[in-house]
């Protein structure tokens, strides 16, 4: 069926007659389809074929899928029987879709032309962004390298203001250091000269003279630093009360600027303390004194 001039019929039953049941079609425009006339009298199919009124015609290959209504399904079929209006109606829908077809391939065509054209203005585009984008690169490294060149100008004259500053602070730090040291030996010669005034009695009779007030207020006794002599109780002595400082005994004129802060001062007489305050850098409420005479006096045997 369907690949040579054939039809299939059914007997009659129930009082029908023969009756053809495939190989008759006809074309619907609407759907454009083959559908299968399943009920036709064998008679009449014999008639129409004898008159040409049917003819055996060669489906379009597009339109090959035919519609039997009976089980509701396509069939491939290559020849059927129909008219010769259902062929020119084969034929004109054909005509249409190739129509279709052709404005649908120009569309295509159009749309991959102008696909075509964008890809190569965006190609074009994106060359034209590289070429700028080079420029740009090219112009930036020679800015950079030119920022370069001034950073390290900069970094050369840096270097060397560090190198200057640093040779002056060594300058400054070495003069520094030698008029530490030309302060300290002044300050270690007066200071041997100051205490030289005095003998060993002497230098206990002034211990003594701070001991014993202190002891009446406090009721304990002082301790002398142990080491004597000291720069920073300017190269006086320290006076400890219960571990604590307390004062300073008899320090340097030339180096009362290593005094701690806030202690008294004890010296022997007010000569003495009129000394220290004559510095001009130590308050006359900061200095006590006993009246001891400047000479050591002579006992009587």
């Amino acid at each position: 069926m369907g690949h040579v001039p054939s039809i299939r019929v059914r007997e009659p039953r129930d009082g029908q007659p023969w009756t053809v049941v495939d190989g008759p079609a006809v074309f619907d425009f609407d759907h454009g389809t083959w559908i299968t006339v399943d009920n036709v009298k064998l008679t009449a199919f014999v008639r129409w074929a004898l008159y040409r009124q049917t003819v055996v015609h060669e489906i379009r290959h597009r339109y090959r899928r035919v519609w039997f209504g009976a089980d509701e399904s396509y069939r491939r079929r290559h020849l059927i029987w129909t008219t010769t209006p259902h062929v020119r109606t084969e034929t004109r829908h054909e005509a249409i879709r190739q129509r279709q077809d052709e404005r649908k391939r120009h569309r295509e065509e159009q749309q991959r032309q102008a696909e075509e054209q964008r890809k190569a203005e965006a190609e074009a585009q994106h060359q034209e962004e590289e070429r700028q984008r080079k420029i740009r690169a090219a112009e930036e490294a020679a800015r950079w390298e030119e920022q370069l060149r001034k950073w390290a100008i900069e970094a050369k004259e840096a270097r060397q203001r560090r190198e200057a500053e640093e040779q002056q602070r060594r300058e400054q730090a070495q003069a520094a250091e030698e008029q530490r040291l030309r302060q300290e030996r002044q300050e270690k010669l007066a200071a041997s000269r100051w205490w030289e005034e005095l003998s060993s009695v002497q230098i206990h009779e002034l211990r003594d003279a701070v001991a014993e007030p202190l002891w009446k207020r406090y009721g304990t006794h002082p301790e002398f630093d142990s080491r004597g002599v000291t720069a920073d109780s300017a190269y006086g002595i320290a006076i400890y009360l219960r571990h604590r400082l307390h004062g300073i005994l008899r320090p340097n004129p030339a180096s009362l600027h290593r005094l701690p802060p806030a202690v008294p001062v004890y010296v022997r007489n007010a000569r003495e303390a009129q000394q220290l305050i004559d510095t001009g850098g130590l308050d006359p409420a900061r200095v006590v004194h006993f009246g001891l005479p400047d000479h050591e006096q002579m006992s009587l045997i």
